[in-house]
């Protein structure tokens, strides 16, 4: 995945960057509402909610973590982030902000700022933690992050590219 998302990041040129797991979808009008957010904001990285489907059981969970997350519809600023993405601890599957590259729209000169200034490749193939490790990389060019909590992303687990497993209760078994 981190290749496929490197080859298409190397080819774009638009203001924005989405990435999108090629077994999960899209719900209607969320490209506009991420990017309506992004430029009202001015925010650098616009996190959208989600929803989950589990193929297996035909389940569909929301997630309401952005609507329950304390800064939800506000503009956080560059020294509110980091605790904002990390909270108390490292984030899970459970947690508020979690540390995924999709759902988010991401201005693509701090994509390309953080390539820069790095010399590790954030788009490093490490399974399992290519997410993270994209996001960390970005971590300190983040000036502003702004969370909406409109679903714009429905995430399949037990699709092609999930490395989640779960049972029938929807519950993670790793």
């Amino acid at each position: 995945i981190s290749q496929t998302r490197k080859d298409g990041y190397l080819q774009s040129n638009g203001e924005y960057i989405f990435f999108m797991d090629c077994d999960d979808f899209l719900p209607k009008d969320a490209l506009k509402i991420l990017y309506d957010a992004a430029t009202s904001t001015g925010a650098d990285v616009t996190i959208g909610d989600f929803a989950c489907v589990v193929d297996s059981y035909g389940l569909i969970r929301l997630n309401v973590s952005n609507s329950q997350h304390e800064a939800a519809g506000k503009l956080i600023p560059k020294e509110d982030v980091l605790k904002v993405c990390y909270g108390p601890l490292i984030n899970t599957i459970n947690d508020s902000v979690k540390m995924i590259v999709w759902g988010r729209l991401y201005k693509n000169n701090l994509i390309k700022l953080a390539i820069g200034k790095s010399d590790k490749d954030p788009f490093n193939p490490l399974k399992y933690l290519e997410d993270w490790w994209f996001n960390l990389l970005l971590m300190p060019y983040i000036n502003s992050l702004y969370l909406t909590d409109d679903i714009v992303y429905t995430y399949r687990y037990g699709g092609v590219a999930t490395t989640n497993a779960f049972n029938k209760d929807g519950d993670s078994v790793y």
